[in-house]
């Protein structure tokens, strides 16, 4: 049986897991865990039960004394090396998530150590999973398959001792692309805001009222790249770029972007170049001839895109009417 809630986080205080840490947990259980184990055909308790005796290793993340995780790892192929690791947590956990990033990762290597190839599965409903086990260097496989009593879709993911040495994973960053980036409105709001404010021109006209319908319209398509820089779980920059063919030249796709931003505490480095340079990546596969970025005068972006090697293709002017 694979071991169900692939999460890894780590609490303010984590103990050697005990068998009476399984009560709150499965009596508190956050509802995408919860769904998650009825895909495999388990309820809370026997999920958490039957991944605790299986596991070579595993620990509680505690709280003022209260249990809200349990994680570990159990063994798949002992002679092969690969470990099934795991997580189930309460609803508690999220509110301490901030704290346990930087120190969940000490225990990766921990079960690298027992099994140099980690691997599971996980429902592509849970989001925060998969953003979570991206973000601690997890590779996923490109399609989910039919897994579990519910044949319902998951994703394999899989990391070997050597890709703990990927410099971004190690980092936090990571820069993702978003299949339904019209659906993170919300999340990225106070990122846009930040975007309007420090370089709209015309404040009074430029009210920030993204067009959702356009846009969805456009992914609906295939024809819009979303694409997001992540610190953890926080989104802080992000490049939108729309696919099309030229109207002068029918022959010629070309990819203009709508959208490069990053907040400004993350200029430092190279993660704007990088941001570019995955923009790129993603037009190309796309089938794109040419790749357009616009900027204000007289800013670092300007500056850098020179030396990037773009070229100015046009002189935009505007004024108020």
């Amino acid at each position: 049986m694979k071991c169900c809630g692939e999460r890894f986080f780590m609490a303010k205080i984590i103990v050697s897991a005990q068998t009476e840490h399984i009560y709150h947990i499965a009596n508190n259980m956050n509802p995408a865990d919860k769904d998650e184990c009825a895909a495999l055909g388990l309820g809370p308790f026997k999920a958490l039960l039957d991944s605790f005796h299986r596991s070579v290793i595993s620990w509680t993340g505690m709280v003022d004394d209260r249990p809200v995780c349990m994680f570990g790892v159990s063994p798949i192929d002992i002679l092969g090396g690969i470990g099934c690791p795991w997580l189930l947590g309460t609803d508690e956990l999220k509110k301490h998530a901030k704290t346990f990033m930087k120190l969940n990762r000490l225990y990766v290597p921990k079960m690298l150590d027992l099994f140099p190839v980690l691997s599971n599965y996980v429902d592509v409903r849970h989001e925060t999973a998969i953003r979570w086990l991206k973000w601690l260097g997890f590779r996923f496989d490109p399609e989910p398959i039919e897994y579990g009593v519910s044949r319902l879709p998951f994703y394999k993911f899989k990391m070997e001792k050597e890709d703990m040495s990927n410099s971004e994973c190690k980092s936090g960053m990571r820069i993702e692309e978003v299949a339904k980036g019209t659906e993170r409105i919300k999340e990225v709001w106070e990122l846009l805001s930040k975007h309007r404010d420090e370089l709209a021109t015309h404040k009074e006209l430029m009210v920030l009222k993204p067009d959702i319908e356009r846009y969805r319209e456009f992914e609906e398509k295939g024809s819009l790249v979303s694409l997001a820089l992540y610190d953890g779980l926080s989104i802080v920059g992000y490049s939108v770029t729309i696919i099309n063919k030229a109207l002068h030249y029918s022959d010629l796709v070309c990819a203009q972007n709508d959208v490069l931003y990053l907040d400004p505490k993350y200029r430092h480095g190279m993660w704007g170049v990088r941001l570019i340079k995955r923009t790129e990546q993603a037009a190309r596969k796309r089938g794109a001839g040419m790749i357009f970025f616009h900027g204000k005068e007289n800013t670092a972006f300007s500056a850098l895109m020179p030396r990037l090697g773009y070229g100015v293709q046009d002189i935009i002017f505007s004024r108020e009417l």
